[in-house]
């Protein structure tokens, strides 16, 4: 069963300066994967996190649902 856990970042844009973005580290059995810069909305990511670990999504099915999450913003 695959673990979701909050990932931070510091960044810096020439736009904008400096700024912190949440991603989602997802761990499963022996294998890591990293989906930064998701969003600067630390509560939306936690709690997309959240559903994740909630509903035992599948590795498989990872960045269709964080692609879902960035396209309806639904929480």
């Amino acid at each position: 069963m695959a673990k979701y856990s909050l990932l931070t970042q510091k960044h810096y844009d020439e736009s904008i300066g400096d700024y912190i973005s949440y991603g989602i580290i997802c761990a499963d059995n022996n294998n890591t994967i990293t989906v930064a810069d998701i969003s600067v909305d630390k509560f939306a990511v936690e709690k997309i996190i959240e559903k994740f670990n909630i509903y035992e999504l599948d590795v498989c099915h990872l960045y269709d649902a964080i692609e879902d999450f960035l396209y309806d913003f639904e929480i």
